[in-house]
């Protein structure tokens, strides 16, 4: 595989832009829905957050691909997803039409995406 555009790795993200992601991480693991809950469930929590489906119905990610992302066996994917559910964290998850694609719909309260306008004016220097 050959990189043709050698400018792309060259790139990264701005300070600013670092400092937001990391505050929405923050605030995502730190909600009281999953703040008692281990690492694994948190960064699942995360992951979750982070690759809500583009429009209601669709799948959001593999199941596969979901637990490699949060370096999980794939065999404790579904109780941590039924966890999150108890938390309140998640409203609902299922499996879609594929048996490997994964649905999803989080709590109201944990709508996070989006929800940050004020972070645009924070400028870390």
């Amino acid at each position: 595989m050959e990189l043709l555009d050698t400018a792309v790795r060259m790139q990264a993200p701005a300070r600013a832009d670092r400092a937001r992601a990391a505050n929405w991480i923050l605030l995502t693991c730190q909600m009281s829905e999953i703040r008692q809950l281990g690492a694994t469930p948190r960064l699942l929590a995360l992951a979750l957050a982070a690759h809500l489906p583009v429009e209601t119905g669709s799948p959001a990610a593999e199941q596969e691909a979901l637990a490699r992302m949060c370096g999980l066996p794939l065999q404790e994917l579904t109780p941590l997803l039924d966890m999150l559910v108890a938390t309140r964290f998640l409203r609902s998850w299922a499996h879609g039409a594929v048996p490997e694609d994964l649905h999803w719909e989080l709590a109201g309260r944990t709508q996070l995406t989006g929800s940050f306008s004020g972070l645009e004016a924070d400028r870390v220097t």
